[in-house]
């Protein structure tokens, strides 16, 4: 089975401006060319692409010197085994390169190139030079051939045959490989009256390639490719700028919940260790309390970041509807199917960003739960603390005033038992005559006189503080 005219095309979509860590943005135009030129170059084609950037929404970057044509056409001197195009333009803050190499379907002599095998494809990939280019936002690479005119098959028994353009779609698509292996096939369809593939799945984290293999069985699909060329520069560029946003809500989303988990699981440790009697003041929990309002910031951070990126694919997704409806009423009667089907894959994932961020809310309002349960714990140990130490002073104080008021009582009788007992100088302190024994010297009667007046202070000293605390409230 040999095919005519093989194509490929590259679409690929760069943003146009990078912010590095010092805060300067860089354009990211010449990179993408660059690469486009990398590409025509691995066929022995030189060339140059001159672009100028004016404003817009969205604007043809070729420089006005073209005459006024918005595609570079170069091609291969002095034979034309291939030949292209090249078309850049800006959409917004997206610069897209759409590339075009092809065996011509005629020759210099006007005489249609002869077939070639689906292995022909190799030859359209030297040194894999599609696949070396990697925009940042994407790529589609899109294959087209014409299906052997000599065995074209009745419209009425196109559905018949899907089988066989599938097969023929893989033959292509592997030769375009070469040693790298078959992206997995996602979805097949018809697009402007002739079957087309799809390969790899939208928003695949491991790869920001789509590859269309599109078998031409009517002169009308390449008309039809040709006249609304930039519709599909559109739409491939929304398309990739969702699966991008995709792609990088799964990282943002992966990250939140490794530090949901991460605080989560220092939750636990303080909670074990306040069990186990730690002092809700030590270092290690008021390092914590200090840390948790830094750590809770850049966990909101990151929660903005995911619905920045739902709403990054809200506003791309409205856009891909209307280039898609745009295209639909300049082909009324044309199926878009192929097309729509994108919108159940953005669709799904709005409703898998809505419901992480969901998850993600909740959790974060757990874990604040968490830290207003732990400063409570805090602030009560403290207020405890503090109680403790409140009544470990009011109790000295109370012992102080309890001592100093029975230490006045007992100078006060001192003072005056001079007065109540009569003095005896004469009279030994310790009597030698142990008949003398039973007679209590002055001194000491004074001396147990002054400790009863202390003990009398201290008792009604006692007695007040005590009647003072049951009226305390």
């Amino acid at each position: 089975m040999k095919i005519y005219a093989p194509n490929v095309h590259l679409f690929a979509y760069q943003l146009r401006q990078t912010t590095n860590s010092n805060g300067a943005e860089t354009d990211n135009l010449t990179p993408l060319l660059d690469g486009g030129k990398a590409i025509v170059k691995a066929f022995g084609i030189d060339t140059q692409i001159p672009t100028r950037d004016r404003p817009g929404y969205r604007v043809d970057l070729l420089a006005e010197n073209l005459k006024n044509d918005a595609i570079v056409h170069f091609e291969k001197e002095p034979d034309a085994d291939f030949t292209g195009i090249a078309y850049p333009v800006r959409i917004h803050d997206t610069y897209a390169l759409a590339l075009n190499i092809r065996r011509p379907e005629r020759d210099r002599q006007d005489n249609k190139t002869e077939l070639v095998e689906p292995t022909f494809f190799k030859q359209l990939n030297p040194q894999y030079c599609w696949h070396n280019i990697r925009p940042s936002i994407g790529k589609t690479l899109l294959l087209t051939a014409w299906y052997d005119p000599k065995n074209k098959w009745p419209f009425g028994q196109f559905q018949g045959k899907q089988d066989n353009f599938r097969e023929l779609a893989d033959r292509c698509l592997a030769s375009f490989q070469g040693k790298d292996p078959l992206p997995p096939f996602y979805q097949s369809g018809e697009l402007f009256g002739s079957p087309i593939y799809e390969y790899g799945i939208p928003g695949d984290a491991n790869s920001n390639t789509q590859i269309l293999v599109w078998i031409f069985r009517t002169s009308e699909t390449d008309r039809q490719l040709q006249a609304h060329y930039p519709n599909l520069v559109d739409i491939l560029c929304y398309r990739h700028k969702i699966a991008k946003s995709y792609n990088k809500s799964r990282s943002v989303y992966k990250v939140c919940f490794h530090e949901s988990r991460k605080l989560e699981n220092t939750f636990d440790r303080v909670e074990k260790n306040l069990d186990r009697g730690l002092k809700a003041d030590s270092e290690e929990i008021k390092t914590w309390l200090k840390n948790f309002p830094r750590i809770a910031f850049e966990y909101d951070r990151l929660l903005q970041d995911l619905t920045n990126q739902l709403l990054t694919i809200q506003i791309n997704s409205q856009n891909y509807k209307r280039e898609l409806q745009s295209l639909q009423s300049q082909l009324p009667d044309r199926n878009l199917s192929i097309l729509e089907t994108f919108l159940e894959s953005d669709r799904l994932f709005q409703e898998q960003i809505r419901s992480d961020l969901g998850y993600l809310q909740q959790r974060a309002k757990l874990l604040d739960r968490a830290v207003e349960t732990i400063r409570s714990i805090v602030e009560i140990e403290q207020q405890e603390s503090l109680q403790e130490l409140n009544n470990n002073d009011r109790d000295l104080q109370n012992t102080i005033a309890i001592v100093g008021v029975g230490l006045s009582f007992a100078a006060v009788g001192a003072t005056v038992s001079p007065y109540l007992i009569k003095e005896e100088p004469d009279r030994p302190l310790i009597p030698l005559d142990l008949s003398a024994l039973n007679s209590v010297h002055p001194l000491i009667f004074a001396l147990l006189f002054s400790g009863f007046c202390g003990l009398v202070g201290a008792i009604v000293t006692k007695l007040i503080q005590e009647f003072q605390d049951k009226c305390d409230p």
